[in-house]
């Protein structure tokens, strides 16, 4: 009795889909995307000594560092190898959601104020 296998590995045109897949992620709009990433990741670990925030948040600077690195670490080497980096470039929403909420999650997490501009209503003399 022979047995019916349904998995991609035996599809016809397996061959030609990957290699589709690994000429589309080697063009130049795929390397330019990766350069993006690469800047993105970059901006979001550099401001805090930039922006001097790293004194009043030492959370959300170390935050920012490791997330900012993660995504630029991952940008560079979709840039180098597109055709290897093309199954975690996922990775980059999650770390981009977690960017823009981080600043709520982790002050609330470790009981600190958000940063302020420095001023408040009751403080005019």
């Amino acid at each position: 009795m022979a047995q019916h296998t349904t998995g991609m590995t035996t599809h016809p045109d397996l061959a030609v889909m990957r290699e589709r897949l690994e000429r589309r992620a080697s063009s130049g709009s795929a390397i330019a995307l990766a350069g993006r990433v690469l800047l993105a990741g970059l901006h979001a670990a550099i401001p805090p000594w930039v922006v001097h925030f790293s004194a009043g948040a030492p959370f959300i600077t170390v935050n920012n560092l490791i997330v900012g690195a993660t995504v630029a670490l991952i940008g560079f080497c979709a840039a180098l190898a597109p055709d290897r980096m093309l199954h975690l470039a996922w990775v980059v929403a999650p770390l981009g959601v977690w960017l823009v909420i981080s600043p709520w999650v982790v002050t609330a997490t470790h009981g600190a104020r958000p940063a302020s501009s420095g001023t408040t209503a009751g403080s005019a003399r």
